[in-house]
């Protein structure tokens, strides 16, 4: 699982059953102009917009949505997890493609962005940069599973602007 998840489904974990930690967690965060309040420091979390699991069959071989980035966000941070079969994560801002290109078998990384490729699982789509853009997101099968299909976990999460971070010291956990 990657680094950004892990920390952010930790963090989420903690806050959820211990929530009288959430004073210490966060209350030791300083930026270069002053220490964050909680409500400051939950503002510059990771946020998870959208988790959800699709099913691809080869009657509904993809899947599509738009995403509406908000408007405070410094990166957007796609994410897909397949078991068995494959599927290919595709992230399109207007004309322009971020993805496998099954014509070429090539990547495609054709606005400011990166692509972990679609060999990697997670296939992980990261645009810096994409504050207040809509983005069309398409998930496509590629290879079914032994059921004839594949299933797949969708993780949307936008990173928020932030100020410099001199120092975080959890007091416990």
């Amino acid at each position: 699982m990657d680094e950004h998840v892990q920390t952010y489904n930790l963090l989420t974990q903690t806050l959820h059953a211990r929530p009288e930690l959430t004073q210490n967690l966060l209350g030791g965060v300083r930026t270069l102009e002053k220490v964050l309040t909680l409500q400051e420091a939950g503002e510059i979390v990771t946020r998870e917009k959208e988790k959800h699991t699709v099913i691809l069959t080869s009657g509904t071989p993809t899947y599509e949505q738009d995403i509406v980035v908000s408007s405070d966000v410094a990166k957007l941070h796609v994410y897909l997890y397949h078991g068995e079969g494959d599927a290919n994560l595709h992230l399109y801002d207007g004309s322009a493609h971020v993805g496998f290109n099954d014509d070429k078998s090539a990547n495609d990384i054709e606005f400011p962005a990166s692509y972990t490729g679609p060999q990697s699982n997670p296939e992980i789509i990261t645009v810096p940069d994409a504050a207040g853009k809509t983005f069309h997101l398409k998930i496509k099968m590629t290879q079914p599973s032994g059921q004839n299909n594949v299933t797949g976990t969708i993780i949307i999460l936008e990173e928020p602007l932030r100020p410099v971070v001199m120092a975080t010291s959890p007091s416990s956990l």
